[in-house]
């Protein structure tokens, strides 16, 4: 079972994350963060195998973190800006799940990175 960090400053989009996350068998702990500072304390605590990152954030954004902290192969970023798309695969993250999104489009993105992470 996987342990999943849901870091994104709009409360909405970290709960509809986390519904769809406890829906699954293959996840564990679930924590979330708001921001730059509660993103780099829970990544240190609980090294979470999988990371949904928002890029744009209040201060730091969620590209530069994952930059910072080295965990560019464990982040799915979670997006309104398709535009990032080339940066984010430049960066060598797991994928790019762009907003707003569905639940199939959720899931496909999530089993990815499941199977990347497997490897």
């Amino acid at each position: 079972m996987l342990n999943v960090l849901i870091a994104d400053d709009e409360k909405l989009a970290r709960l509809t994350i986390a519904s769809l996350l406890k829906e699954r068998s293959d996840i564990g702990e679930i924590y979330q963060a708001r921001n730059g500072s509660e993103i780099r304390q829970q990544v240190t605590q609980y090294q979470p195998d999988l990371i949904f990152l928002d890029i744009q954030m209040p201060g730091q954004n969620g590209i530069d973190i994952a930059t910072e902290l080295q965990i560019t192969e464990r982040v799915i970023f979670a997006t309104a800006y398709h535009q990032k798309s080339q940066e984010i695969k430049a960066l060598g993250a797991l994928d790019c799940l762009l907003k707003p999104f569905d639940d199939e489009s959720f899931h496909r993105v999530l089993d990815h990175a499941i199977a990347s992470v497997a490897k």
